[in-house]
């Protein structure tokens, strides 16, 4: 993208650049809402949804999102829960990231990733980890690696 090069960027104007950012930003919240709403009952809208909140700097709305995809019985599933982790540090919430790490892999065990989420389970390890971490739980974040080495072993986490 030309908008990424600075001069271009300056020679754009910064004040147009940051209005198509904008704009950007709230059309994809909501086409993501309007897929959520069309697809209640699966999960990927939903997370789609929570990230592009998070993205335009709405993390209470992103967890709103995620909240309604857990409260659906047919879209639940472990990534909507693995991801509150992600929205809690976006928003600053901490404890509230801890929270979130400690009910996933309560309510969702990391072999559960298995089945659902194929390749993109390595990054919902790392990000668990990396929102423990930034929680200030380094004894959480070596668990979720601990357990993620034990649950899914096609996942490179450095065992022997």
């Amino acid at each position: 993208l030309r908008l990424l090069d600075p001069a271009a960027r300056r020679a754009y104007g910064e004040a147009r650049f940051q209005a198509a950012k904008a704009r950007a930003q709230r059309l994809v919240v909501r086409d993501a809402g309007a897929w959520a709403a069309a697809d209640p009952n699966a999960t990927l809208p939903h997370v789609a949804l929570a990230r592009a909140y998070t993205a335009a700097g709405l993390p209470d709305s992103a967890v709103r999102a995620l909240e309604t995809g857990l409260s659906n019985a047919e879209a639940r599933r472990p990534e909507l829960a693995y991801q509150m982790a992600f929205v809690r540090v976006a928003a600053g919430d901490y404890p509230g990231a801890l929270g979130a790490v400690r009910g996933a892999m309560g309510r969702f065990p990391l072999d559960s990733l298995r089945p659902t989420m194929g390749p993109s389970a390595f990054w919902t390890v790392l990000g668990t980890a990396g929102a423990a971490m930034a929680a200030g739980s380094p004894s959480e974040a070596r668990r979720v690696t601990q357990l993620a080495a034990a649950s899914l072993p096609t996942i490179p986490l450095g065992a022997d």
